[in-house]
């Protein structure tokens, strides 16, 4: 076994141990109420689907939720055409969000093919560039669909059906050469549930880890505060319609009390 493979096997066991974590403590009470990513249809949360596609060497994940979709990587550069016929069969005809994690070929290999072949709403990506050959025909493919990048800032949440993803990381701007600590990593929130995905991050996950819950904390309380908002202007518009209400019942109980004019007595 390579030092490679035994890091990176290494650090899925730990993300998939740090995601279960969060899962844990959101069933404790931590999480968001379910109320939050509800959908409007009888008060039932729209299901979400994560694939993790076998791309080998590398990483690609489809995570769809409430008809829209969103892709975590396409794997190598031989990878992006199976990824595209992946995504197909599951029945993606586009893309809410493209993240391409960092500019690693195992990672951004596959992008300039999905990036050809989908319309993408959003493409997020790291502000960090390799001169490769793999990140050139990712940038290509970007200007040949005149694509903007948006850049990863920590705290920015998305919508995805009934869930929601927040940026958790990069956290600095500059990590010198370290590629990996580059990485988008997200904190994807389904109902009670929470994920994370953080690319190859190394030092970003232990990062990412202390600071989760103390951003989560602030972001809930940012929601609760909207939600307390909106809450007061729908009381007051309902006081205004039941006094409206209480008003025009009163004139017609006045209206109807008043008394009538007798008719002239006859001669």
């Amino acid at each position: 076994m390579g030092r490679k493979t035994y890091k990176n096997r290494w650090k899925k066991n730990l993300l998939t141990f740090f995601s279960i974590f969060l899962i844990l403590l959101s069933a404790c009470g931590n999480g968001p109420p379910e109320a939050e990513v509800q959908s409007g249809s009888a008060g039932k949360i729209e299901e979400l689907e994560v694939h993790f596609i076998d791309v080998g060497q590398g990483d690609a994940t489809l995570v769809k939720c409430g008809g829209q979709s969103m892709l975590i990587d396409a794997g190598e550069n031989d990878k992006g055409t199976l990824v595209q016929n992946y995504i197909r069969k599951q029945g993606v005809k586009k893309l809410d969000y493209l993240i391409v994690t960092h500019p690693d070929s195992d990672h951004c290999g596959g992008a300039d093919v999905i990036i050809t072949k989908y319309d993408v709403d959003t493409v997020i990506m790291p502000n960090y560039s390799k001169d490769t050959a793999s990140y050139r025909d990712v940038v290509r493919a970007l200007d040949y669909k005149h694509y903007q990048v948006t850049e990863p800032k920590v705290g920015d949440t998305y919508r995805l059906g009934d869930a929601k993803f927040t940026i958790i990381a990069p956290n600095k701007d500059d990590y010198g050469n370290e590629a990996n600590n580059y990485s988008v990593g997200i904190l994807l929130e389904h109902g009670g549930k929470k994920f994370v995905f953080t690319g190859d991050a190394e030092e970003e996950i232990e990062e990412a880890a202390d600071g989760l819950e103390e951003m989560g904390e602030k972001v809930l309380e940012e929601v609760a505060d909207a939600e307390e908002a909106s809450e007061e202007v729908r009381l007051e518009k309902a006081k205004e319609e039941a006094s409206e209400e209480v008003r025009s019942e009163k004139a017609e109980e006045e209206a109807s009390e008043e008394p009538k004019s007798e008719p002239p007595e006859e001669e």
